[in-house]
């Protein structure tokens, strides 16, 4: 089988040819360092097409002699060197060399006279390439990529960004030019790889598919290499539910501590603090999130100096960031206690509870640094019950806090504490398992590409938290904290039905984009609608759920006082179920690549989010509130459809009935369940419990019998089986 290796400069091609290499019976070549008898042989061989090339040119053009001298080279050598080899991968092969005339060569060449040549050349080769596997990237990573890699005579080292991107794009264009004419008479088979959000393994395993699983599975060298993707991936996932689950198991016990221990009044106050200084997440520039993508995408390069550039890129960037934190902090703690509506007598405290928050924060973006590491080399389940046992640790701190009579300065302090020995113990564990951590000093080009990425993140991050935190904000700051208490224990419960949803989703959502990435739409169009389907089935069953025992729940748990109501409930229940949706279809825009739309449809939705929920909840307290959130969604509910559309390439509008089904059916089940929670009321844990995994089971299937179609119902059904299977 012979495949070339096609896609522009910082796609990958060396690396994946270099690993494909390894596995044995492979052999890698390229138009480059043939040897020079077949040199020489070829050129002998290509004088008619030279001395053609030079009348028509009316020069001695003599890269492009040499580019066609190498070419019919590299078929010598494919016809007569590659011995027993069950696969030939050819790193810059004929595909390129041709793009190459076609970017770079003499006018003349591209006019149409020595069409001939060009037609007899790919019609050669298309009969012995088997398969074109073409990668790709995001722009960002490509430049990234380009300035971090030390390559001699490098044609981009003096380059500015823009005339990388222009050359990449011209490139492009050339390849779909010669791929277009390759494959004419139906051969050779184009794949297309995303090579930004997959492991060399995974982008191998996807070149090697059709010789057979013998041949697919790469050959183990050390401990990072004993588990397949598929296992590392399982074990990221139980260890992301471990530890969300030892959260939410802290959050059970500590929130009533401190309710009882703050007041209801002071409570809100804190509630509106962390949310504040939450805000400035996006203020550091997001470097962990930048210095994830690129180490998972290096994950597989030997060049370890440039991984550890990469991480005293991200702590540059954190550096540079750090002026604009502490300003965006000053100001925050200088006015904390005018927002949260505070006694004059308690704003020293308050300042002084938000400068602590603020420095958690701070040391908590650093201890994430060495965290990115970890997930980037898709090791993230290595840190399995740390975190969770760190969670209980930070738990227990805030409640010794507590019992002491320390108040939030004491919280706050727990908070600072927490975040450093979270960073020490991440630092210790990926000092462990990934050999070539550590900190090198970065080239401006590194920092450039790494600034460029976490800029685009702290955006989408900003926007982001103005839409999702300013509920509480706004509340407090319309209305009382005491209020802000009521709202978000009211809403606990929904809150952690929709991180749940995001640990399942973020799951399923590498598998789709690289789905996506081999151009496999209508399979990707399936998938997406199974996730929706499964979207569906968790809200709905959830949502009931949450509706029939929220009160009984909080009675238990805080008090009956902290109820907000029905109607508050329900539409709290309205809006998990709807962010559901919007943050499943946002992952699968993110997936396909295209990420820019998105973020500008979620700046229109969280201007539009804040202005209703303002107007509104001066006019109806709490359930104005809710009823603008909602209103403001709305424009992600319409928009992201349209674009994961559009992402696809598909035209055809959606089915009425097969999207109006559901949402009849979900109303139908919210109503009766928001009428009956009202009226009952259990007092007793055990009652309560059994009554959530009765009404759970229940309303799972009647959701799953009269919600979904036939075909949705059987998708759900395999699915469920193959995880039960997978589980076993």
């Amino acid at each position: 089988m012979l495949v070339e290796l096609v896609g522009p400069a910082g796609s990958g091609k060396s690396l994946l040819a270099e690993r494909l290499r390894a596995r044995g019976d492979v052999v890698r070549a390229s138009v480059w360092n043939l040897p020079r008898g077949l040199i020489f042989e070829s050129a002998l061989r290509s004088l008619p097409v030279l001395l053609r090339m030079c009348y028509e040119t009316r020069a001695l053009p003599r890269a492009e002699l040499e580019q066609v001298v190498r070419l019919n080279a590299l078929r010598l050598f494919v016809r007569r060197r590659v011995g027993r080899a069950r696969l030939v991968v050819l790193d810059e092969g004929p595909v390129f060399a041709l793009s190459w005339l076609r970017v770079f060569g003499h006018p003349r060449i591209q006019n149409g006279r020595l069409d001939p040549w060009w037609r007899r050349t790919l019609a050669d080769w298309a009969g012995v390439l088997d398969r074109v596997v073409m990668l790709d990237a995001p722009e960002p990573v490509l430049v990234s990529r380009i300035r971090g890699r030390q390559k001699p005579h490098d044609i981009f080292e003096h380059m500015t960004d823009a005339q990388i991107l222009d050359l990449i794009a011209r490139y492009r264009t050339a390849f779909d030019g010669v791929l277009h004419g390759l494959t004419a008479g139906g051969r050779p088979e184009v794949l297309t790889l995303t090579a930004a959000d997959g492991s060399t393994e995974r982008l191998g395993d996807a070149v090697l598919a059709p010789l057979g699983p013998e041949t697919t599975a790469p050959e183990r060298s050390g401990a990072a290499d004993r588990h397949t993707l598929t296992h590392r991936a399982t074990l990221n996932v139980v260890a992301s539910l471990l530890d969300y689950g030892a959260k939410l198991a802290v959050g059970v016990v500590v929130v009533p501590i401190l309710v009882s221990g703050l007041g209801r009044t002071l409570y809100g106050v804190w509630e509106m603090l962390g949310r504040l200084v939450g805000y400035m997440t996006a203020g550091d520039g997001r470097p962990t999130q930048a210095l994830r993508l690129v180490v998972s995408n290096l994950q597989g390069s030997p060049d370890d100096s440039a991984k550890r550039r990469y991480v005293g890129g991200a702590l540059v960037v954190w550096l540079l960031f750090m002026p604009l934190v502490v300003v965006i902090g000053g100001a925050l703690v200088w006015l904390a206690p005018t927002i949260t509506k505070t006694a004059p007598a308690l704003a020293a405290g308050v300042r002084l509870t938000a400068a602590l928050l603020t420095v958690s924060l701070v040391f908590g973006n650093l201890a994430s640094l060495p965290e990115s590491v970890l997930r980037g080399m898709n090791l993230g389940y290595k840190r399995m019950g740390l975190q969770a046992g760190l969670e209980v640790v930070g738990g227990a701190l805030m409640a010794g806090a507590i019992y002491l009579g320390l108040g939030m300065l004491g919280a706050a302090g727990a908070q600072v504490a927490f975040a450093l020995l979270m960073g020490l113990c991440f630092w210790w564990v990926v000092k462990k398992y990934v050999p070539w951590f550590g900190i090198e000093r970065p080239t401006r080009a590194d920092v450039k590409g790494l600034l460029s990425l976490s800029l685009w993140y702290s955006a989408g991050e900003a926007i982001t938290k103005l839409q999702l935190a300013s509920d509480v904000l706004i509340l407090g700051i319309v209305l009382s904290p005491t209020v802000v208490t009521a709202y978000v224990l009211t809403s606990y419960a929904a809150r952690t039905a929709v991180n749940l949803h995001v640990l399942a989703a973020g799951g399923a959502i590498p598998g789709i984009g690289g789905v996506i990435g081999e151009q496999q739409h209508a399979r990707a169009v399936r998938l997406r609608n199974e996730l929706l389907a499964l979207t569906w089935l968790f809200a709905t069953t959830v949502g009931a759920t949450i509706l029939l025992w929220n009160r009984s729940f909080l009675t238990l748990w805080v008090g009956s006082e902290n109820y907000a109501g029905p109607w508050v409930n329900l539409l709290i229940v309205t809006i998990m179920a709807q962010t559901a949706f919007v943050r499943a279809d946002a992952y699968v825009i993110d997936a396909a690549l295209q990420p820019r739309l998105r973020v500008i449809v979620t700046a229109v939705a969280a201007t539009l989010t804040i202005g209703f929920a303002t107007v509104l909840t001066i006019r109806f307290g709490m359930v104005g509130l809710c009823l603008g959130i909602v209103a403001g969604r709305l424009t992600q509910s319409f928009a992201y459809p349209h674009l994961v559309r559009r992402c696809f390439g598909v035209t055809s509008r959606p089915n009425l009935w097969a999207v109006g089904r559901p949402l009849v059916v979900m109303a139908l089940l919210f109503g009766a369940a928001a009428r009956l929670g009202d009226r009952i009321l259990v007092h007793h844990w055990v009652a309560w419990s059994g009554g959530v995994v009765a009404t759970a089971a229940g309303v799972l299937g009647v959701a799953l019998v009269t919600g979904l179609p036939a075909e949705a119902q059987a998708a759900v059904l395999r699915r469920g089986r193959e995880l039960a299977r997978r589980l076993r």
